[in-house]
């Protein structure tokens, strides 16, 4: 997942999130696509943070002058 860009995970965070919606797995696989999605979901939340701080970095924001 580290090589994966944000744009993709999203995109596969969404099919996983549809798949549990659907209510048509068994319980393993189930668990298995929440597992996925977590990793996931913590994956973006990284990489939306590195995004924040380099716009803070690029921008001056957030920085003590």
């Amino acid at each position: 997942m580290e090589n994966e860009t944000f744009e993709t995970a999203m995109e596969r965070l969404e099919t996983v999130v549809k798949r549990l919606e659907s209510g048509d797995e068994t319980l393993d696989a189930a668990l298995t696509d929440f597992e996925t999605a977590t990793a996931l979901i913590q994956y973006c939340n990284e990489q939306l943070t590195q995004a924040e701080k380099k716009i803070e970095l690029v921008t001056g924001e957030g920085v003590d002058a």
